[in-house]
């Protein structure tokens, strides 16, 4: 018989949760050892009296520890904190809210994938967010907040309150002290202020390694911005940049058909490739093919007018199981006519639907790819961005 809690201490740092709801410093835990039995014990140990030496031992540390585990509150300007994959952020003493230049549904007060970045050794750290439900369409609601230590993903947050406006404060937690660089990681699907950080006093906060020099925007519709996907880090912008080693700015906004004038803002950022994967929309609008064509062909050229070096790569609309009387195939023609108008050798034009399976095991709707989908989108475009 396995010992229990009364009859084995553990003092191993691996602990299951805090204890005692002191939060969140780093206590002792008791709990089994490996090959400890009720028969290393002896038979007299009593378990009330293994209670009583758990309450005071517990007693001394928390004695000894209350100073080391008071909070350190850092506002959101603080000059150590740095933000990176965004369209633009204003920042002030209360908080940091991220903008995107293209209005409509509130889709401008989401920034999927925009990071919080900083260096630090404190062993916990709570994030204070606040859901300010800007972003008003309901069914395109996804709040999960990923967290990534040293570039590497370490945790998902999900507030599971669905839309509103409340604060959130997920704590990470590490069992050893170091410095490490964390990045919060905003979701696609809902509007998020960043309004600052608690640690431990005692701890060190630097700015972080700055971001890969390499930039990449991303501009299109719903499956651009990440709907469907169960988390922004599933998506395939995320996937694509965490690959290609790059920043990524997510201008994907849900719903959007061609618009010639968003060129203009595309067009403005300092990127080294911008793709643009548009089309279904305008699909699923039964837009007339001429007026898509001509609308494309200027988006395009005002890309090129805003920045005059990046790679433009022009991905016609992907799979899909939606009918209608126009079908997509003359959609993804009228695009490709588009592309070949401009006359531009910096403008690759790319078939979507060589990106992915087609079907359930990639789309979850018919429309928009899941995780899977995504991941393949992200690591066919990697290769052709090469």
């Amino acid at each position: 018989m396995a010992c229990t809690w009364t009859t084995c201490i553990c003092w191993s740092p691996r602990c299951p949760k805090d204890l005692a709801g002191i939060e969140p410093a780093v206590m002792p835990s008791i709990r089994p050892l490996p090959g400890c039995t009720a028969k290393s014990r002896p038979a007299i140990v009593e378990s009330a009296l293994s209670k009583l030496v758990t309450i005071v031992l517990f007693s001394i540390v928390f004695f000894f520890a209350a100073g080391s585990v008071v909070a350190e509150l850092t506002p959101p300007d603080h000059p150590a904190i740095g933000f990176s994959d965004h369209a633009g952020v204003s920042v002030s003493t209360s908080r940091v809210r991220f903008l995107r230049p293209i209005e409509g549904q509130g889709f401008e007060h989401c920034a999927p994938g925009a990071r919080v970045r900083f260096n630090t050794d404190s062993v916990w750290i709570k994030a204070h967010l606040y859901f300010n439900d800007l972003m008003t369409r309901e069914d395109t609601y996804n709040g999960v907040v990923s967290i990534l230590v040293d570039g590497k993903w370490h945790a998902d947050f999900d507030p599971g309150a669905g839309r509103g406006a409340f604060y959130f404060s997920p704590i990470i937690r590490f069992w050893s002290r170091e410095r490490r660089t964390i990045e919060i990681v905003l979701p696609y699907g809902a509007g998020v202020d960043f309004v600052g950080l608690s640690t431990r006093a005692d701890a060190r906060l630097q700015p972080s390694e700055p971001r890969p020099a390499r930039r990449i925007v991303v501009f299109g519709d719903s499956i651009t911005q990440g709907y469907r996907a169960s988390s922004y880090r599933s998506s395939w912008p995320f996937i694509l940049g965490q690959s290609k080693t790059a920043e990524v700015v997510n201008l994907g906004f849900g719903s959007r058909a061609t618009h010639a004038d968003d060129g203009l803002a595309v067009g403005q950022f300092n990127a080294d490739q911008i793709l643009v994967a548009l089309g279904h929309n305008d699909f699923r609008y039964q837009s007339d093919l001429a007026t898509l064509r001509a609308r494309y062909q200027e988006l395009l050229e005002h890309i090129r007018s805003g920045n005059r070096t990046a790679a433009i790569f022009a991905i016609t609309p992907l799979w899909t199981s939606l009918q209608r009387p126009i079908p997509v195939s003359r959609y993804r023609t009228a695009i490709a006519d588009a592309v070949a108008a401009t006359t531009d050798p910096g403008i690759t034009l790319i078939n979507g639907l060589t990106l992915t399976a087609h079907g359930d095991e990639s789309f979850t709707d018919g429309t928009h790819p899941n995780d899977i989908g995504s991941a393949t989108i992200a690591k066919r475009l990697s290769e052709l961005l090469d």
